[in-house]
């Protein structure tokens, strides 16, 4: 991930870039991403998927919601709620569990 400056003075961030800072031509990551799964014998997903695999591994190593819908560019944090909704709500459970998890239960009082 690089900035690079232009002559006018305006920055530009490139998710992938040359080693002179440019970007690629729109389609080179996919087909690059396509042709490493082949050399590797993986099963294919679509490049867009990457995407959503970093959300929801965020989300389970629990980082906050507002951070991930930064990195994913939404403008609006419910665009991130409404997508990864349910991977939001596993991870609560999660916490809410490791939570329970800290406080032991009372004991009874035996009667007699």
């Amino acid at each position: 991930t690089k900035f690079l400056t232009d002559s006018k003075g305006g920055d530009h961030f490139f998710v992938f870039s040359n080693d002179e800072g440019m970007a690629y031509y729109p389609e080179t990551p996919y087909l690059w991403f396509r042709a490493f799964l082949k050399k590797h014998g993986l099963k294919y997903i679509r490049f867009h998927d990457l995407r959503h695999t970093s959300a929801t591994l965020l989300i389970n190593k629990g980082v906050h919601a507002k951070l991930i819908s930064e990195r994913l560019g939404h403008s609006n944090i419910s665009t991130t709620m409404n997508i990864y909704g349910h991977a939001l709500q596993s991870a609560d459970r999660d916490a809410a569990n490791k939570l329970d998890s800290l406080v032991p239960p009372k004991k009874e009082k035996k009667n007699g």
